[in-house]
């Protein structure tokens, strides 16, 4: 709690340090990083930094601006998305396959994003004890579909974490498998 305390401290400072008439028409995006390394913290935790589960893709973003709802969000949003909300927010207009802007979630409508892919490789041209160099993972809330090298395991993330479902599961949770296996599919070729 000390240091969220000590951030938001922080964050305020700066915003307040932005002159009235600056910050009219300014916009302030801070979003964090990939998650905390395992050996960093002193009890078993979840994977998280460099992993595609909730602890190392799940990070926050923060958006301050004039005429930008307060308020917390539980829509889909990929960093990609970062550039084609600043385009918007900037008036500038710009089509990316990609990037989905996020602008109308800052006023309280629905994310256009249905579902995040990510991907953990091992970096190019980098040499070292990676440890895993073939993860990805579909995010449609509340599931994950995860896959490792050629396995691929369904994840129920509502509760903040991955939770592995276990089989058998569910028609509803099939069909969750199903679509997000689809979408990774596609994306993966």
């Amino acid at each position: 709690d000390a240091v969220l305390e000590a951030v938001d401290a922080e964050i305020g400072r700066l915003l307040s340090s932005i002159r009235p008439a600056v910050f009219a028409n300014t916009t302030v995006i801070i979003i964090g990083d990939n998650g905390t390394p395992g050996a960093a913290l002193d009890f078993e935790a979840p994977p998280a930094k460099g992993s595609v589960h909730e602890g190392g893709i799940h990070v926050p973003l923060l958006v301050v601006s004039p005429g930008v709802s307060p308020g917390v969000s539980d829509s889909l949003v990929h960093v990609v998305d970062l550039y084609a909300t600043i385009l918007e927010l900037a008036g500038i207009s710009q089509s990316s396959e990609d990037s989905l802007s996020f602008a109308g979630v800052l006023q309280d409508l629905p994310g256009p994003r249905q579902w995040a892919y990510t991907l953990r490789r091992k970096p190019l041209g980098l040499d070292g004890p990676w440890p895993v160099l073939n993860r990805s993972a579909v995010v449609q809330w509340p599931w994950k579909v995860i896959r490792e090298n050629s396995e691929l395991d369904l994840y129920d993330i509502s509760l903040g974490t991955d939770m592995l479902v276990p089989l058998p599961w569910s028609l509803e949770e099939q069909e969750a498998f199903d679509t997000l296996s689809a979408v990774m599919s596609d994306i993966e070729g």
